[in-house]
């Protein structure tokens, strides 16, 4: 995944996972977040990108109720994928009933 071609929820920066290990020396990087990565992946919207979301939040690596502030946080998306994010993530994590 490319930053240039990937869709990311804002301040995805401020969140990027140090990978450092014996194994990497003398290099380290740096990784997604495994939340913005699953928004991102959901963006896109290829079946097999939701297969893998839907694996992270099914085995909890990821929180739904994390993925879902996430797709708020998306800025110029078109507002029909913006319904479709919103609807998906419904199905793991309900929003409440108000009044």
């Amino acid at each position: 995944m490319s930053v240039s071609t990937a869709v990311l929820p804002g301040g995805w920066r401020d969140r990027l996972v140090l990978v450092e290990s014996d194994n990497t020396q003398p290099g380290r990087g740096y990784a997604l977040d495994p939340h913005d990565c699953v928004v991102s992946k959901l963006v896109a919207g290829r079946e097999k990108d939701t297969m893998f979301a839907d694996a992270l939040l099914r085995a909890g690596l990821v929180r739904p109720d994390v993925v879902a502030e996430r797709i708020e946080l998306l800025v110029d998306v078109h507002p029909l994928v913006m319904k479709r994010l919103r609807d998906w993530i419904a199905v793991y994590h309900p929003k409440p009933d108000v009044g």
